[in-house]
């Protein structure tokens, strides 16, 4: 395993476990507000993604102006490809 897929999977490992995250126990200050993360458009949809994650930290649980924000998928779209979807649309 490269370096780079290691680096994916543990990714992918943290995203599962940023799912779980328990709103009674999150603290507020590690939280990133969304209107703080920029879309850098210049960057492939890969890349986006991976920034708008490095970026927001918990894309599961942040702030937006303040107030906690819990997200699940529910549907049949995963994070991936929901994060695809906004990135093809922060292109145009």
């Amino acid at each position: 395993m490269t370096e780079t897929t290691a680096q994916t999977y543990h990714t992918m490992e943290s995203l599962r476990q940023m799912a779980q995250t328990d709103l009674r126990n999150v603290n507020r200050k590690e939280l990133v507000d969304i209107n703080d993360v920029k879309i850098k458009k210049d960057l492939s949809q890969r890349e986006r993604m991976v920034d708008f994650v490095s970026q927001i930290k918990n894309p599961y649980c942040y702030l937006d102006r303040g107030m906690v924000v819990k997200i699940s998928f529910a549907g049949e779209n995963r994070l991936e490809d929901t994060l695809k979807k906004c990135a093809r649309t922060h292109r145009k």
